[in-house]
Parts: C-alpha cells; structure tokens; sequence
C-alpha cells in the first residue's frame, strides 16, 4: 500500500521534483542498507572474536580439573609452625603471607599441594637445601636408623658439589626432587627463566641419579600464577607444605621437636633443612620420628602420600 502511494505521488509530480525525490529514496535505502551491514559485521565479529578467545585460553587443565572428584575435594589445611626467633610483627608477617600463598594456591588444585590426605593418618617428611657434606649425612644416617623414608628437595647446584651425597641418598629410597637451581626467588622472572633454571636443576639431578624428579618445591615457597603455570608446563607438581618447623631461625633441638609433636595433623607435610646451619634439625629427627611412629602415624614419601610420579 505505501509503494502504491509513493507510485500516484511520483506520476503527479513534475519531472525534476520526481527525480529529487527519487534519489532521495534511494539515498535513504542505501543508507539504511549501509547501517543494517554494519551491525551485521560488527556482531559476527564479535562471535567470532568470542569463539577466539575461548580457544586460547587454557580450559583443558580446567575442565579435567572440574571433572574430577579427588581433585575437587582437596584441601589445603593453614600452615602452622612458629619460632621464638621471631618477633610478634615478623611472625604476624609470616602468617599473612601464609594466608596469601593458600588462598592463591587454592585455585590450582591438583597441580599445587600443600598437605595430603586430612583423613589418613600419614605423614611427610622433606629435607630442603642440600645437599652438602655434613647435615644431610646426618639426616640420612637417622633416617636409615629408623627405617623411614624422606623426600629431599635439593638445589642444583649443590647437587653439582656433592653429586656423591645425592646418589647416596636416593640409593637409600628416599626421593630426590627439585628445589630450583640458583635458589632464588622466582617471583618476577621470566618464563624463559625459571624454565632454564628448572631444567638446570633437573640436569643435574638426573646427572646424579639418572632420573629427572617431577616434583618441584619453590625457593622460600614463593608462588603466583606465573610460576604455577611454568612448573605445570615443564610437567613438575608443585610442592608446598602444611607445617614450618621454622629450623632455619636458629631454634634448638627441643623447640623444633616439639612444635612438630604439638602440632602434627594428618596428612601433615612437614618441612625442614638439610644444609649448614642446620645441626639442631638433625638433632631433633630421632626425637620426632619416635613420636610420631608411637602416636600411630605413617611416615611415608611424598609420592605414596599424594598419590603422584615422584620422576618422570
């Protein structure tokens, strides 16, 4: 009916007026043409660019994670573990940064582990910083005494030093995994970097003992995103702990025994060192493992505890 109209309209009208109007309707058709186009474009890019960015981003670690019930249910427990080495205000600091580390590492399930199984009455015992020719000798001495095996996160490059220390160990039983190369912070480095300093580490491990460990525990337990994603991309776990006992801060024998005896939990990951500066911890080992075996507790490896390759 409209075309009908504007048809009698434009027979009524002289030439040049009906040639004006005319192309005003056709102007106005093209452009209205033009605009719809345009939208039309605008919104299969938009598609388009949605499909994009959901086929670059990493889902496939996140839907495996989602589907899966063990890793689901696992639970960080709050890291405990205190030292009269410290002040009230740098204590309150370690505490927060604890809080900080758990709640980010509650968002990688499965690929950061802080304790094992709450529901299981086992226990972990890890060993950082070696290896070097004394304290680590002792450890290992203890723990042959006592028939128990621990998992050692060693440093690369004393790995280089005492290669003999490490093969001893893991001739021993006990695991021997990654603790960097360099033991520097990997908070703010590159990508390229911490891949080239994991891979040192793993170097020189495998130089050692002819394997390649495919846990890997963070100098200082630093952690962000960054680092998690390059420590799952070089097919490592990342390997934190549930309780501190703080032997780096100079406490003697009987104060880290008893932390450890007043604070353990199951599936408790308790961490300790094995390098100089470090004798009490030695000192204190027969003390912690007799309580813990007499208290009912499984002291297990790492491996056996998380149910995860200890080498790849």
């Amino acid at each position: 009916m409209v075309v009908s109209l504007i048809f009698i309209i434009l027979i009524g009208m002289k030439t040049a007026k009906r040639r004006l109007l005319i192309s005003m309707i056709v102007g106005l058709n093209l452009f209205n043409a033009t605009v719809i186009y345009k939208l039309w474009w605008a919104e299969l890019q938009q598609v388009k660019n949605t499909k994009k960015k959901k086929s670059t981003q990493p889902t496939k670690v996140k839907s495996h994670l989602a589907t899966d019930t063990a890793i689901r249910a696992q639970v960080f427990m709050p890291i405990k573990g205190r030292s009269y080495k410290l002040s009230t205000v740098a204590m309150q600091k370690l505490q927060d940064y604890r809080i900080r580390q758990r709640k980010l590492a509650m968002r990688y399930p499965g690929l950061i582990f802080f304790n094992g199984d709450t529901a299981k009455k086992e226990v972990a015992l890890t060993f950082d910083d070696g290896p070097d020719g004394q304290i680590t000798l002792q450890v290992l001495k203890v723990l042959a005494k006592y028939k128990v095996k621990g998992s050692f996160f060693f440093v690369g490059n004393y790995v280089q030093k005492y290669p003999q220390i490490a093969r001893q160990a893991y001739k021993q039983g006990h695991l021997i995994l990654n603790h960097s190369h360099t033991h520097q912070s990997y908070i703010n480095k590159s990508k390229q970097w911490i891949k080239q300093d994991l891979l040192a580490a793993e170097n020189a491990i495998a130089q050692a003992i002819g394997r390649r460990p495919a846990m890997f525990r963070p100098p200082y337990g630093d952690i962000d995103s960054v680092i998690i994603g390059e420590v799952h991309a070089n097919k490592y776990k990342g390997i934190i702990w549930s309780y501190d006992t703080l032997d780096w801060t100079g406490i003697v024998k009987d104060s880290i025994a008893q932390g450890v005896k007043s604070g353990i939990r199951s599936g408790e990951i308790v961490l300790m060192h094995s390098r100089q500066g470090t004798m009490p911890t030695a000192q204190a080992l027969p003390d912690i493992i007799m309580y813990l075996q007499d208290a009912g507790y499984a002291i297990v490896s790492l491996d056996k505890m998380l149910k995860v390759k200890a080498y790849k």
